[in-house]
């Protein structure tokens, strides 16, 4: 078993994540940081790539804190983000 969609037991899914990485290994491959410019800059570097659809996790027990972090503090920082870089774009085409 390769993957992880398919166990439907969160708790197995909880054993054979830990059995496969450690959390220093996590911490390489997320963002994890109060400062809500270092999700911006990650989900720029993403949006750059060409993807157009993003799912954020939060490992956190208090989901809603995170729903208003990132309504509040990260997503108008990604709007405001691929704004400039439109108006950038736009401005060179001139």
């Amino acid at each position: 078993m390769n993957g992880l969609l398919e166990v439907a037991d969160p708790r197995e899914i909880q054993r054979l994540a830990e059995d496969r990485t450690t959390p220093d290994q996590v911490l390489k491959s997320w963002v994890v940081s109060p400062d809500p410019q270092a999700h911006v800059e990650a989900l720029m570097g993403i949006a750059k790539q060409g993807f157009t659809h993003v799912f954020v996790h939060s490992a956190q027990e208090d989901q809603r804190r995170f729903i208003d972090f990132y309504g509040s503090h990260v997503l108008p920082g990604v709007r405001a983000a691929l704004r400039e870089e439109q108006e950038a774009y736009i401005s060179t085409a001139d």
